[in-house]
């Protein structure tokens, strides 16, 4: 899809399975453009493991997705729903945002740096984030059947520099920004820029 919601066709990623795939982030490996496909969501929170799949970039034009590796998954803690996940290159590693559990909870995952991963990994426990607005009573008003989910991330991303984290819930879109050398996790301590 593209900027302006257009179509811009549909692409078979041989060897994944689309279990239930939400998020997208575009990212570098092994110095080629690529494709991050985050197959992580838990509803019931019975999944032992999720799993990301790495595809080459297709571009535009492209008529297949290559896969390049396959990173299956647990979360430190157990099971979590999860929808929003980001690339973060500058630290090599996988960002992803819970969805459902208040306050959310932010993890950590390694990207594979030159061969495809093996086994079950780990994310890591970075901390809880409390920042994340939830429905305020005019929301259960205005919308007494929507608004128990307006706080919960469906998407989130990085900015090519790595300076703000943008994460879309089912009311705003919410950016953090970063200085120098800040963990994500200490940023996102901060009440978000609301758009």
């Amino acid at each position: 899809i593209g900027v302006a919601g257009e179509d811009l066709g549909r692409l078979a990623v041989a060897g994944a399975r689309a279990y239930d795939w939400e998020d997208i982030s575009a990212f570098t490996w092994r110095g080629q453009p690529a494709l991050l496909i985050a197959d992580v969501v838990d509803n019931r929170g019975d999944r032992p493991s999720v799993t990301l799949y790495a595809v080459r970039d297709p571009g535009r034009s492209g008529k297949k997705a290559t896969l390049l590796w396959q990173l299956d998954f647990r979360y430190d803690g157990g099971p979590r729903d999860c929808e929003a996940v980001a690339v973060d290159e500058a630290d090599h590693s996988v960002l992803l945002l819970t969805k459902r559990e208040q306050p959310k909870r932010l993890y950590r995952l390694p990207l594979p740096r030159n061969r495809p991963p093996v086994g079950v990994a780990t994310a890591e426990w970075l901390g809880d984030v409390a920042s994340v607005p939830q429905p305020t009573p005019l929301d259960h008003l205005a919308n007494p059947v929507q608004a128990a989910y307006f706080g919960q991330p469906t998407a989130m991303d990085l900015s090519p520099d790595g300076r703000s984290l943008l994460v879309l819930t089912y009311k705003n879109a919410l950016r953090w920004r970063r200085s120098a050398g800040q963990p994500w996790i200490d940023a996102l301590a901060a009440a978000p820029e609301v758009i």
